[in-house]
């Protein structure tokens, strides 16, 4: 290949990338806002996100982990991902035509109530079961963020990239792929301040159009990019049976993969702690799930722009500074924040009861100020950093390594953290988010300070791999 085209196939690809990861961050901002609103309404409650992660997504997770795994080492990764993304395709469509009539599918309020006062331990199980389309719905929300986004379109991307390229590349996609956040974050709030009586059903028929054009971009990849030779590119491991103690066994055996699980399984345990709070109060603040669903859609907007004002920063990070530098940027960083948000929420004493209009609204927008500077870091540096950590590893240890931490840890430190807060709500069932809080902080301390260690450790790791790469 001359160097022009050279130049052109590599400007496909990067464009190509960059329009594939703005289509899924478009889904995952409108995801994310819908998925938490639908569970303000319909007699539904917040609290009970810590027992759908906990006992639905996880164990979900965990099974297509191992069926992932399992189908890679046999079928062509192009049939993978065109099944996987159709999978969504197919659900949200489904849930369009469902979300409208699904009062006369959930079970009677009424009975639901009953069963609550004389089961008053499995209080929020049974609002869960009360509002069973809506927890699907979550589900498939979740799954869309660690799947479509951290496996399937990382993993392409780190196959087809070497360590040069990402560090040159990966920064623009988290940075101009925040423009799905904010498209994404503007729909949202411009449909729910409107008085149109289908939003839910509409958003998910333009989640369903945008996959349809992810699919398009990807096989536009590989047929005009690669040239249907990805699946030579990506060899598959050599051997021919899969046993799930195969992955376990690759953890036990690997530093540099164990190291790489605590840093996500922390990131997202302390972010999910926190979020989950801000939430609860935010909703006590604006009233109602409509008015939150169009406050987070502009939190969403402000996210996206300020990635894209501030992308000069992340840039020159990835240019100048060393993988640890970054790496430890972020902790530091969220620490910080972190207890600005707590001072604010104990000196308050709003996880007494003790509710005032003035302080919801300064918890709400210290909360939203760390909730978007989080989305930045995440996306401009935490999801690159962690992303060029995988590409020096080898076929195998790349394939299950990431499957396992991205969808399989991700979930994991979520359900822990359901776990966690699901009990603490069943022992005080008279209890909320906010309340919790006043525990859950000893856990978020403890985590920060784990994942600044495992930081440490793994950059110490890669820099050993990355210099042979």
């Amino acid at each position: 290949m001359d160097l022009s085209n050279k130049i052109i196939s590599e400007s496909k690809k990067f464009v190509c990338l960059l329009s594939i990861i703005t289509l899924t961050l478009f889904n995952n901002a409108v995801l994310r806002v819908i998925k938490d609103t639908l569970l303000f309404s319909d007699n539904s409650s917040i609290e009970v996100v810590h027992f759908i992660k906990s006992f639905l997504v996880m164990p979900i997770s965990m099974v297509f982990v191992y069926f992932y795994t399992k189908v890679s080492l046999t079928v062509k990764s192009n049939k993978i991902i065109y099944i996987i993304m159709f999978s969504f395709m197919l659900f949200f469509t489904l849930y369009a035509f469902l979300h409208p009539v699904r009062m006369h599918l959930h079970p009677d309020p009424n009975s639901i109530n009953l069963l609550i006062k004389n089961n008053e331990h499995l209080k929020w199980l049974l609002i869960l079961y009360g509002s069973w389309s809506n927890a699907l719905f979550y589900i498939f929300s979740e799954l869309w963020s660690s799947v479509a986004l951290n496996l399937i379109f990382w993993q392409f991307a780190n196959n087809i990239n070497t360590i040069k390229e990402a560090k040159k590349n990966y920064v623009y996609f988290g940075i101009f792929g925040s423009l799905g956040m904010v498209s994404g974050g503007g729909l949202v709030s411009y449909l729910f301040s409107s008085n149109f009586q289908y939003k839910i059903s509409l958003m998910s028929i333009i989640i369903s159009i945008s996959i349809v054009c992810i699919i398009l971009l990807y096989k536009f990849i590989f047929t005009k990019v690669l040239h249907n030779t990805y699946d030579a590119i990506e060899i598959k491991p050599t051997k021919s049976k899969f046993k799930f103690y195969d992955m376990i066994n690759i953890f036990i055996k690997s530093k540099y993969l164990r190291y790489m699980m605590v840093l996500v399984f922390c990131y997202h345990m302390t972010s999910n702690l926190i979020e989950v709070t801000w939430k609860s109060i935010l909703k006590l603040s604006v009233g109602n799930a409509e008015s939150y669903a169009s406050y987070m859609g502009i939190i969403y907007m402000i996210s996206g722009i300020l990635s894209i004002l501030l992308f000069y920063f992340p840039k020159q990070l990835m240019k100048k500074a060393s993988w640890r530098t970054i790496a430890m940027l972020i902790p530091v960083s969220l620490i910080v924040l972190t207890t600005v948000f707590y001072i604010a929420l104990f000196n308050s004493g709003i996880y007494m009861h003790i509710f005032n209009k003035s302080n919801l609204r300064i918890i709400a927008i210290i909360g939203a100020i760390y909730y978007i500077c989080n989305r930045f870091l995440k996306y401009a540096l935490f999801d690159p950093i962690k992303e060029i950590a995988y590409i020096p590893l080898g076929k195998e240890e790349r394939l299950k390594g990431k499957a396992m931490i991205d969808v399989f840890g991700g979930k994991l430190s979520k359900a822990t953290s359901g776990y966690i807060q699901a009990l603490l709500l069943m022992i005080v069932p008279s209890g909320n988010q906010i309340y919790i809080s006043y525990y859950t902080i000893y856990i978020v301390v403890f985590c920060m300070l784990i994942w600044i260690i495992s930081v440490h450790n793994l950059s110490y790791e890669y820099e050993k791999i990355a210099t042979k790469d």
